[in-house]
């Protein structure tokens, strides 16, 4: 998001100091088309902050029913992805696989690392 909103502000700033310089050079054409440019990122910028907003604006909670086995079953699938990366920079194994009783079985195994 940070790179997204920078773009544009970055790009104001860009061609605000092009159509200054084509003012000290009397080229009002060129530097009316600058200033039209960095109006258009402007407001680019302006519908992310929008966004961002409406997203952030508190609202009610949504409920609605859940089979818990699928709610831990995707937060398994998200923990096994973060600890793919340390395993893999440690050694190690992961293994994660429904039981038989339809449970979910999940096992992480890292090196003992001593100091």
């Amino acid at each position: 998001m940070a790179h997204e909103l920078s773009q544009p502000l970055a790009a104001v700033c860009n061609f605000i100091e092009g159509a200054i310089r084509r003012l000290d050079q009397n080229a009002t054409e060129s530097a009316v088309w600058g200033l039209r440019e960095a109006d258009r990122q402007a407001e680019l910028a302006a519908g992310i902050i929008r966004s961002v907003r409406e997203f952030v604006v508190k609202r009610d909670p949504l409920e609605r029913e859940a089979d818990l086995r699928d709610v831990l079953a995707d937060a398994a699938c998200f923990i096994e992805l973060l600890y793919r990366n340390i395993v893999a920079r440690h050694g190690g194994r992961i293994r994660a696989q429904r039981s038989a009783t339809g449970g979910l079985d999940c096992r992480f195994a890292l090196p003992l690392l001593l100091p």
